[in-house]
């Protein structure tokens, strides 16, 4: 059960943060994750210049929350829950439907090639591990033939319900579905010339 933090804790890491570890491919040593490690997560996760800023806001409150669940650990599922804010602000405006769902929006973007799985830092990983051959040696498991714009179709707005609705899901993978998120924004809006990679 979650609680107000003492006063004289309140910047005392969450303990569960040190549970992690972070490791060197190179070396294979494993160290401590700090509290630099989250702010260097969270600064890496940008959006262009030509996003909005109303979809802006709900983004930095996001990369702020990430940060600050170095001290309390829930808030990463709160920067996560803001994170879909800001993609659903984004397809409204993007879509110029200000009373559409997320659910509606999301296969709207994809119908209208707004959002593509080439795109996606993580959902190119994704897709050429569904491309590459079973090995038949091994017992065959039913391969999903979704694309990874589909599949966020479906789970985007499964997720940002379940925060809504008052569940309580606490994980690890936030960097990830923060990157998702700016990566899908990012798609939604012509990006400067010059910002282009």
């Amino acid at each position: 059960m979650e609680s107000l933090k003492r006063f004289a804790e309140i910047l005392v890491p969450d303990p569960r943060q040190l549970d992690f570890v972070l490791v060197d491919n190179s070396t294979g040593t494993m160290r401590p994750t700090e509290l630099k490690d989250l702010y260097g997560e969270a600064e890496k996760l940008v959006l262009h210049q030509n996003v909005p800023e109303a979809v802006r806001y709900h983004f930095e409150n996001a990369r702020n929350l990430l940060v600050y669940s170095w001290f309390h650990y829930p808030f990463n599922s709160l920067a996560m829950f803001h994170g879909f804010i800001a993609v659903e602000k984004a397809l409204k405006i993007r879509a110029g439907k200000p009373r559409a769902m997320l659910g509606t929006l999301l296969p709207l973007a994809v119908k209208q090639g707004w959002i593509k799985d080439e795109e996606f830092t993580f959902g190119r990983a994704q897709i050429a591990r569904r491309k590459t051959p079973p090995d038949n040696s091994q017992t065959s498991v039913a391969q999903d033939t979704r694309t990874y714009c589909e599949i966020l179709m479906d789970s985007m707005p499964n997720l940002r319900n379940t925060f809504a609705h008052g569940e309580v899901f606490l994980h690890n993978g936030w960097a990830t579905s923060m990157l998702i998120c700016a990566e899908l924004i990012n798609q939604l809006f012509p990006q400067p010339s010059d910002q282009r990679q």
